[in-house]
């Protein structure tokens, strides 16, 4: 709106001085601008119109949509979002013991260098 009133006025303006020079002298700047907004601009009023009811439809659908979802569950595999992170972590624990067991056991093991790196 303040790109439009920027580029509006210039012209509001010009207008007014042009009414001062044909010696019309019974509007003021202000008055010729409120006048000109009241005349000429019902269509900035129907889109803001348009633009609170397409927030408030959005923000329905939103609410809409969160309601929903409140009722449904969040599912991994079977398993609630919760016992999948357990379930990832346990994994991951048991991983890296079972890695740094068989490392151990490759160590301690009585093997020659060539059967080791065959392993």
């Amino acid at each position: 709106m303040k790109i439009y009133d920027s580029k509006l006025e210039p012209l509001v303006k010009k207008a007014v001085d042009l009414l001062i020079s044909q010696e019309i002298w019974t509007v003021t700047y202000e008055a010729f601008w409120q006048q000109h907004k009241e005349d000429f601009h019902l269509a900035i009023d129907d889109y803001n119109s348009m633009i609170d009811s397409f927030n408030l439809t959005l923000e329905n659908n939103q609410k809409a949509i969160s309601g929903i979802m409140g009722f449904v569950p969040n599912l991994v595999g079977g398993f609630g979002l919760s016992e999948a992170l357990k379930g990832i972590a346990k994994a991951t624990v048991f991983n890296l013991v079972r890695d740094r067991i068989e490392t151990s056991a490759l160590k301690n093991a009585n093997v020659k260098p060539a059967q080791r790196q065959a392993l």
